[in-house]
C-alpha cells in the first residue's frame, strides 16, 4: 500500500501541469484587456477519414486551411469559424468515391484551464471542387455527387509555445445529415484529426 500511494501521488505531480493555468498567457485568458473582444487566428493541417452510412470501406484525405476565434474576457465561451479544403469520400461495392469540398464550420467552444476544450456546432460544405469515382483502375469525372451539411463534435488540446501562439491537436467528427449523391443514398460520416497553430491577433 505504501508503494502505490507514492506511485499515484507521483503519477499526479508528473501530470499537474498538464492541468496547471498558464500564468504567462495574459493575451487570451488573464484579467488583461479581460473586458474586451479578443481574436485568434488558427491554422489547421491534417487528414481526414471518411465513409458513409451506406458505405464498407473507409477513405483517407487531407485538410488545410484556417480560422478565425472569437471571444470576450477571460477565453471561457468562443465562437469559431473556418475555412477548410477537406478531401474524404467513402467507399462501396469496390467503387471509392474522392470528394474534396470547401466546408466552413461554425463551432461554440468552451475552454476549461487554458488548454483542453470541447467544441460542438454546425458545418456547411456547399461547393465541391472535384469529385470522381473510380472501380478498379478505372477513373472517370462525375457530376452526381452535391453539398455536404451537417453537425460537427471536437475536442482539442493546445499549450502556449510563443507569446500569442498556440499549438494544439484536435480530432473532429463530422455527422452529414446531407445526401451526398443524386444517385443513391450516401451521407457521410468524417473523422478530422488536426494539428493546430494559433495566433493571437488581437
Amino acid at each position: 500500500m505504501f508503494r502505490v500511494r507514492h506511485v499515484i501521488f507521483a503519477s499526479l505531480l508528473l501530470c499537474a501541469p498538464l492541468f496547471a493555468e498558464d500564468e504567462g498567457e495574459t493575451w487570451d485568458y488573464q484579467l488583461t484587456h479581460a473586458h474586451q473582444l479578443k481574436v485568434a487566428l488558427p491554422i489547421y493541417g491534417g487528414v481526414a477519414v471518411g465513409a458513409s452510412l451506406a458505405g464498407d470501406t473507409n477513405r483517407l484525405g487531407g485538410i488545410f486551411g484556417f480560422g478565425f476565434d472569437f471571444w470576450y474576457g477571460r477565453r471561457t465561451w468562443s465562437l469559431e469559424i473556418g475555412l477548410l479544403s477537406v478531401a474524404k469520400g467513402y467507399g462501396l461495392a469496390g467503387t471509392t468515391a474522392n470528394l474534396d469540398y470547401v466546408q466552413i464550420p461554425l463551432i461554440w467552444r468552451w475552454t476549461w484551464r487554458n488548454k483542453f476544450s470541447l467544441g460542438a456546432g454546425g458545418y456547411a460544405a456547399p461547393v465541391t471542387v472535384a469529385a470522381n469515382t473510380k472501380a478498379g483502375s478505372v477513373a472517370t469525372d462525375s457530376s452526381d455527387f452535391s453539398g455536404d451539411y451537417g453537425l460537427v463534435f471536437s475536442v482539442r488540446y493546445a499549450g502556449r509555445i510563443l507569446p500569442k501562439v498556440r499549438f494544439g491537436m484536435e480530432a473532429r467528427y463530422n455527422l452529414g445529415l446531407s445526401n451526398v449523391s443524386r444517385t443513391s443514398t450516401q451521407q457521410l460520416r468524417t473523422w478530422l484529426l488536426l494539428a493546430t497553430l494559433e495566433f493571437g491577433l488581437w
